[in-house]
């Protein structure tokens, strides 16, 4: 149940810490005459008493006629002895406990944590004997957690809240077990057990759906709109007045396709709440995509990704900067043919991205050269603006989509220049029949005028839709065909921002909620990631886009399995 850890002997000093970074594991049994065998070894020959205490202990558990009772007591008068460092004491404790009856071993295990409480050997060993107990069970929780206090070091609390996780996970809290160990792993990003424990977690929450609303049948694509495109819709009541009367306000949708149904809102959202969401946008989009800003606050420079190491070539020599700025270019030409395996010293593609990702060297270049452009998105997540929680619970009640099955609001910038190319929301060629999380449905909400261009286009309907930014205008659209299927005449574009500015707010909304479609990722395990480093993901060579965490499909951190090593 809970993360074993490897004991590692401090040279001289004989002071035993636990392993965070992704070694194999270890039992005390062993740490003990480990460590006593290195004190030895390290030792002068005025052997003092620390380590005096430690080789007699392991000498008489390793004795071919060891005496179980001496060995034991041995463990107990090291445990007991307060002029010993509290960790060899703890340790001691913790090999003692080993070889005792459940009932004794919580009464040692509790002499352990008290006589070294900032170490969390004892602690989580006393935890995982409690959780053999249906009846001591409760009590692990609250034992791992009194303890994040008192840890001195990084990587003490990363084990404690790696412990804290496996026990909601024990118990079922799968919410509050993924969050504890998303701290951990941003106390220790690259460590292996806690990704691989973290999957499972994931793994078993994602499997959990909260219910099974079929989108396709929500009254804003079903109900009939009258001659003119027009259909009047009742929002669920806010105010006191609404409130007390039993009725919200109506609003008018249009329908701009009849089928697939492309439909506008120009007031489910007011005019000053367009305004607090565009306020709120460009502090969250400027603060992160102004590099004085980001200069002065000291943020990492973005890590950039790609679909294919194609897709860097051809921004190359579309931009006619020379095949090898960051790289060889046979290098590059094996990696892009995804070969792996061709990979070869000076690649700028980060193995440990499964060379989906530049290194940070090769990152920093290309941004530096500046001649990429990018659209920047922030992702907001359920609990994060009170506002935007507000509108998904309209969007429930007035046009039927139900709030489960949304996932993430992305807050999105255009500036001059900028679009973003034609595509669908959904998978091409897949059903929603045999994927459960294809996007069913996407609104988009508006958050500027735009003075020239940024229109939203279909680009495969004929006469064209067209839908143009207004502040506070909500465009929505059903992805799929009545059979399920991703309907490719959904395909849209972003027109490029001619004059002016562009600030969206988009969701999408999928077939079966799942727990996790409204959850922070945690970082990428990447040994040159530093918290707050943003992802820049190019899916192809006019649509690239800078994110705030990592939540790319071919990109995020669940991506980067050991033994994946193509680029597809």
């Amino acid at each position: 149940m809970f993360a074993r850890r490897v004991v590692m002997l401090l040279p001289m000093l004989v002071l035993l810490s636990l392993a965070r970074r992704g070694g194999a594991a270890s039992d005390p049994d062993v740490a003990l005459a480990a460590a006593a065998r290195a004190a030895a070894a390290a030792a002068a020959p005025d052997t003092d008493k620390t380590h005096a205490a430690l080789l007699r202990c392991a000498a008489l558990e390793e004795a071919e006629d060891a005496d179980d009772d001496e060995a034991e007591a041995c463990l107990q008068a090291t445990g007991d002895d307060a002029s010993l460092p509290c960790g060899v004491r703890a340790l001691a404790l913790v090999r003692l406990s080993l070889s005792l009856t459940s009932k004794k071993k919580g009464a040692v295990l509790r002499q352990a944590m008290e006589a070294c409480p900032e170490h969390p050997d004892a602690r989580v060993a006393l935890a995982r004997a409690l959780a053999k107990r249906r009846e001591t069970r409760p009590e692990v929780i609250p034992l791992l957690e009194s303890g994040l206090p008192r840890m001195a070091s990084q990587a003490d609390l990363a084990t404690l809240y790696h412990n804290i996780g496996l026990a909601h996970r024990v118990v079922g809290n799968w919410e509050a077990g993924v969050n504890a160990l998303r701290v951990a792993m941003d106390l220790a990003p690259t460590d292996a057990a806690m990704r691989a424990d973290m999957l499972a977690v994931l793994t078993a929450w994602q499997g959990v759906a909260l219910n099974q609303t079929d989108l396709f049948e929500a009254p804003i694509f079903t109900k009939p709109f009258n001659k003119k495109g027009l259909r009047p819709v009742r929002l669920p009541p806010v105010t006191p007045k609404e409130l007390a009367a039993k009725k919200g306000r109506v609003v008018r949708a249009y329908r701009q396709n009849a089928y697939p149904r492309i439909v506008t809102v120009d007031t489910l959202i007011e005019a000053d709440e367009a305004v607090a969401l565009h306020s709120t946008a460009l502090a969250l989009l400027d603060d992160e995509g102004d590099a004085a800003a980001a200069a002065k606050k000291k943020l990492p420079s973005p890590v950039w990704c790609f679909s294919s190491p194609q897709v860097l070539l051809d921004l190359l020599a579309q931009h006619e900067q020379p095949a090898d700025l960051l790289g060889p270019v046979d290098v590059l030409a094996g990696l892009a043919g995804h070969v792996g395996s061709n990979a070869t010293g000076g690649t700028p593609f980060s193995e440990e991205s499964a060379y989906r990702c530049l290194s940070a060297a090769a990152s920093a270049a290309l941004t530096a050269a500046g001649f990429i452009r990018y659209s920047r998105t922030h992702n907001v997540y359920r609990g994060e603006s009170a506002l935007l929680d507000e509108i998904e619970e309209r969007i429930e009640g007035g046009l039927g989509l139900a709030a489960a099955h949304g996932a993430k609001w992305q807050i999105t910038s255009y500036d001059h220049g900028e679009g973003y190319a034609a595509h669908t929301d959904c998978v091409v060629g897949e059903s929603v029949g045999g994927s459960s999380f294809d996007r069913v449905a996407t609104v988009l909400v508006y958050l500027t005028d735009v003075a020239q261009g940024g229109e939203t286009s279909f680009t495969k309907i004929k006469p064209a839709v067209s839908v143009t930014p207004k502040a506070g205008r909500m465009l929505l659209w059903r992805n799929t065909n009545a059979e399920g299927e991703c309907d490719r005449m959904t395909a849209h574009r972003s027109e490029t921002v001619a004059k002016g500015r562009k600030i969206i707010a988009q969701r999408w909304y999928y077939k079966e909620a799942k727990s996790l479609m409204n959850f922070r990722p945690g970082p990428p395990p990447l040994s040159y990631y530093r918290p707050g480093t943003p992802l820049i993901a190019c899916d192809a060579v006019d649509s690239c886009r800078q994110y705030n965490d990592w939540t790319v499909d071919w990109a995020n951190w669940k991506g980067f399995r050991s033994g994946a090593s193509d680029s597809r």
